[in-house]
């Protein structure tokens, strides 16, 4: 079980819908500047991924969040993000600034949460296996990925414990990977196949540096 809490479920928590989809209750907090330009960050949208708090941000057009114009972003919480829908590497996020605030938000939130939280239960982590391997194996038949990714997503759940619990929860196995597959599904429909398909292929990369017995 080490292995699934330390690598899987962090990497789940990456491809989680409530980190990337949009959420069915979302809770935006306007951060204005003194010209007046402002951003919302989606609160529902934070969580913790690895070392870095992922969220959804957006500028704010006429008091509201266009869903065209929302995007994801990684923050270190020292002072640096990332745009991961646009590209590029670490970026400043200056304190006082847009960005500098709603890294102060994320970045607390998460902080206060980890502090709260106690170890994931077996539950939790067999929940985040499947649906990460739902995931993947919807990613690598939607964007026509090599055989290595669909091989690579069953070694998500491919160890003796896993198969153990596949063979003694077969309904419930098939329908948190059917919730990993509906979640890729979902976020395509509002990023589009190629946005979603360049995350995948991240995730996967990321999968395979947290398994070390996979082959790169």
């Amino acid at each position: 079980m080490s292995f699934l809490k330390t690598s899987v479920f962090w990497v789940f928590l990456f491809a989680s819908p409530t980190a990337w989809a949009q959420n069915a209750t979302q809770d935006f907090k306007k951060v204005e500047a003194d010209n007046g330009s402002a951003y919302a960050i989606d609160l529902n949208s934070i969580a913790k991924r690895g070392r870095e708090t992922v969220a959804i941000i957006c500028p704010v057009e006429a008091g509201v969040c266009v869903p065209r114009n929302m995007f994801r972003v990684a923050f270190d919480c020292k002072g640096h993000y990332v745009d991961i829908d646009h590209g590029g590497g670490p970026t400043a996020a200056p304190p006082h600034s847009l960005i500098g605030r709603m890294a102060d938000i994320a970045c607390a939130k998460t902080s206060s949460r980890l502090n709260k939280e106690e170890t994931p239960s077996a539950v939790t982590i067999y929940h985040a296996s499947y649906v990460l391997a739902g995931f993947l194996l919807r990613a690598a038949r939607a964007c026509e990925l090599d055989k290595g990714a669909i091989e690579l997503a069953f070694s998500v759940i491919s160890s003796d414990e896993m198969k153990a619990f596949t063979k003694a929860y077969p309904t419930t196995s098939a329908a948190w990977m059917g919730e990993g597959s509906d979640n890729f599904n979902k976020a395509t429909m509002k990023a589009g196949l190629k946005s979603e398909c360049n995350f995948a292929r991240d995730i996967l990369k990321k999968t395979a540096d947290s398994i070390p017995t996979h082959p790169r």
